[in-house]
């Protein structure tokens, strides 16, 4: 059986969301630009994880402000596409390394491989140009990348 093309084009934030609310059938994407006017892509990326759990967000921004980057995995975006482009895994990978876990412990808590996490670490290090742990929670730290429970991502 074919699968159902679901597709919807909203000016801004506001609008995307009563066009949701309509649907019947909810898309399994929502991609946001971060500069939409009236309600922006962090606004309306909180309400769409708030209350459609099941719509994976994207963002597209030109924006190069890595805390601005960082602020939207913390309320849960699902990835970003700009200078930085972090996916959810390494996002979450870089709360958990704020942690002391080992690497076979951060493996754990997301259900993959130790090489898997290996891979997360390599490409977080690369994209923050950063080359140890320290420097890595450093800067991290100073970009206010912080979770009220950075075990649980």
């Amino acid at each position: 059986m074919p699968h159902a093309l679901l597709v919807a084009e909203a000016a801004n934030g506001k609008e995307l969301l009563n066009t949701i609310a309509e649907l019947k059938q909810l898309p399994k994407i929502a991609i946001l630009d971060l500069s939409m006017p009236d309600m922006n892509g962090a606004e309306t990326a909180k309400v769409l994880i708030a209350e459609y759990t099941t719509i994976k967000v994207l963002i597209l921004s030109i924006v190069t402000d890595e805390n601005s980057i960082l602020n939207l995995f913390n309320i849960g975006v699902h990835g970003f596409t700009g200078k930085v482009n972090f996916t959810h895994r390494e996002i979450s990978f870089l709360k958990l390394k704020l942690t002391n876990l080992s690497l076979k412990e951060i493996a754990q808590e997301i259900h993959v491989s130790e090489k898997t996490v290996e891979n997360y670490r390599d490409a977080t290090y690369e994209k923050l140009n950063v080359r140890s742990r320290a420097e890595l929670v450093a800067k991290l730290i100073k970009m206010g990348f912080m979770n009220e429970d950075p075990t649980h991502p």
